[in-house]
């Protein structure tokens, strides 16, 4: 008798939860069903912007709100008082991608009707200046960047003998940027790289009349930690001005010239 009252309580439980985990199913469901036709009926509330300025010294930014605002604007006309479902936001978010300046981009609807846009503008690392004069920036992931009319960033100029066609020192330019830019003393500490005759790179600190014959980019990191060590050892003690260069081309050895 008490194993026959224990196996009905037993399947009295499974029959109460199977009967709860259903109607929360068939509430969920409807839920989701009034939330869709609600959302197919929703008028659009406006049109919110934002953008990740994060990466960016300063207060000037390659886009803002008023320029994204805009091209959404010239394709699709004005989107506050359309219904939500009749505004493609994929096509928006292709749109905005298009932007030479915007690194990634995503368009959703919120649930009190607006279009938000979230942005992340590309971040320059250097700004190139080939020998034929033609200016761009390069960017943390590598790419090329037009000049802004409206923005100049506070980046390593990069100069010298050097074409936009060289693809070759273009690639190892911006390994040697992106060393830079990834380091924040060393960040700080250099103004410009120059593309001397020889292909090599040579560093212009902003602090001190010398030049840096850094060489080509093999054993980078093993160059700048002799570099450090002349500027927390050597230079302290000799003085900033004695020198006309430093070489770090050879391994295990710094070269410096003596004006």
């Amino acid at each position: 008798m008490r194993k026959k009252l224990s196996y009905l309580g037993n399947h009295m439980d499974v029959l109460l939860k199977t009967l709860f985990w259903t109607g929360l199913a068939v509430s969920f469901i409807c839920i989701m069903a009034f939330t869709g036709k609600e959302r197919m009926e929703m008028i659009c509330t406006g049109l919110e912007i934002r953008i990740d300025n994060s990466g960016i010294n300063g207060n000037n930014y390659f886009i803002d709100a008023y320029d994204i605002e805009n091209a959404v604007l010239r394709q699709n006309g004005f989107l506050k008082g359309k219904p939500v479902s009749a505004v493609n936001l994929n096509a928006v978010e292709r749109n905005v991608r298009r932007n030479t300046m915007v690194q990634e981009a995503e368009v959703y609807s919120t649930i009190d009707g607006k279009i938000r846009i979230d942005i992340e503008q590309k971040i320059p690392i250097l700004r190139v200046v080939s020998y034929s004069g033609y200016g761009y920036y390069i960017d943390k992931s590598g790419g090329a960047i037009p000049l802004s009319a409206k923005y100049t960033a506070r980046v390593p100029v990069v100069n010298g003998y050097f074409y936009k066609s060289d693809t070759l020192v273009q690639r190892h330019v911006y390994e040697v940027g992106k060393f830079i830019a990834n380091d924040r003393l060393w960040k700080a500490m250099f103004s410009q790289i120059y593309v001397n005759t020889n292909r090599e790179f040579e560093l212009i600190p902003r602090v001190g009349n010398f030049r840096i014959l850094l060489g080509d980019t093999a054993f980078m990191r093993e160059k700048f930690n002799k570099l450090y060590l002349m500027y927390n050892r050597g230079l302290p003690r000799s003085g900033w001005n004695l020198y006309s260069q430093i070489n770090l081309k050879f391994i295990n050895q710094v070269v410096c010239t003596k004006r």
